[in-house]
């Protein structure tokens, strides 16, 4: 086995998974605010096709999932 083999197979076996070198630290979970009942009437009135609606509604029920 020659100096270029022992080099590609090192590369190869490094980069299987290009996130194993990212390193993984704690994250500071903000503080979850509700909405007030102005900014959600707001919001409803601002959605006046379809599909912002639909955002709209995804948006609530994924707010609404217990975290």
């Amino acid at each position: 086995m020659n100096c270029d083999d022992r080099r590609l197979r090192r590369y190869i076996g490094r980069d299987r998974n290009p996130a194993s070198r990212i390193k993984v630290g704690q994250y500071e979970y903000a503080v979850l605010q509700p909405l007030v009942p102005e900014q959600v009437a707001r919001s409803v009135a601002a959605a006046t096709t379809p599909a912002t609606r639909l955002v709209l509604a995804l948006a609530a029920v994924h707010a609404a999932r217990v975290a």
